[in-house]
Formats: C-alpha cells, structure tokens, sequence
C-alpha cells in the first residue's frame, strides 16, 4: 500500500516493511504513519523501515515495535541482521521508483553503485 509519504507491505505475518518516500525526519510523517497503520494493518506488531532516502546506504535499516497506539518510539533501533527477503522488496520497490533515488541524501557516487545493485536484481 502507498501513500504520498510512505509504501507500506507486509513481509511477514504481524511485520510491516515501510519505505518513506522522501529524506524527511521520521518525526515528520509519524502521526499519518501510524494513522496508516491502525487502519490498514492493525494486526502488526513490528516494523521494519528502510532510511535509504534519508541515511543513506549506512544505517539503512531499522526496526520498532508497535503497539494499538502506535510505533514505539523508544523501541527504533539498527536492524541487526538484514533478512534478504526484506532488502529484495525495497529495492524492488526502489527499481519501480527510481525517480525517488534522485531526490534522496545520496551522493553522485552512491546513486550510481545503488543503481547497479538494482539493475543486476532485475
């Protein structure tokens, strides 16, 4: 599911993968995130998002728990190992929109070595 600030799919039964669209601050979109996410997947308990378009390629990934009333802010951490199957859907979602890549915290350099991951995955 997609919205203007975020893509949102479950990759796992009670987990959530969430790909902002834009290198904004998590705490920018957090209250229509978490709105998103009592309405359209009330049942998760976990989150993983992907900071590509803000962090870059290092810190990319985090995870957080969420709870009826919302993502639990002191709850955000590093991902500690990162599941394939996770990095495979936000790239593909990345290889669909690569316009994002463009307007992402990325350098020059780094733009051209994501776009050659992405090609190769295709």
């Amino acid at each position: 599911m997609t919205n203007s600030l975020f893509h949102i799919e479950e990759i796992y039964k009670g987990t959530i993968l969430v790909v902002p669209k834009s290198y904004m601050r998590t705490e920018y979109y957090l209250s229509e995130l978490n709105d998103f996410i009592k309405i359209h997947f009330s049942h998760v308990r976990y989150l993983i998002m992907d900071l590509l378009m803000k962090n870059g390629m290092r810190n990319r990934f985090f995870t957080a728990s969420v709870a009826e009333k919302g993502i639990l802010m002191n709850s955000f951490q590093p991902l500690s190992r990162l599941d394939q199957i996770v990095e495979r859907q936000s790239n593909m979602f990345f290889s669909n929109n690569m316009h994002l890549i463009e307007h992402s915290s990325l350098t020059m350099p780094q733009r051209f070595l994501f776009k050659k991951k992405i090609e190769k995955m295709n």
